[in-house]
């Protein structure tokens, strides 16, 4: 990990317990986030498709709708995994 990427980490793990906060469900996040995981390390191709750089960011997010709809992730799953997506994440 690059000593910048773990600043970033934490902002987003920080925007994540805010919005549960202010939401709710954290076990259901935490759960989904678990969830989100276990399918990347169990199908690795999902994580290659995410971070290739020949994939443009509409096809990725076509990617994390379907892995999402297919894995029933929580809403909140779902749209963090697409702020990831959007920004490169």
């Amino acid at each position: 990990m690059k000593p910048d990427e773990g600043i970033v980490s934490r902002r987003y793990a920080r925007a994540a317990m805010g919005f549960c906060d202010s939401h709710g469900g954290h076990d259901l996040f935490a759960e989904g986030l678990a969830k989100l995981v276990e399918g990347l390390e169990k199908i690795p191709l999902l994580e290659t498709l995410l971070n290739t750089p020949l994939l443009q960011k509409e096809e990725k997010v076509k990617v994390v709708e379907a892995v999402a709809g297919t894995m029933g992730l929580p809403e909140s799953v779902r749209r963090f995994a697409l702020i990831l997506v959007g920004r490169s994440r």
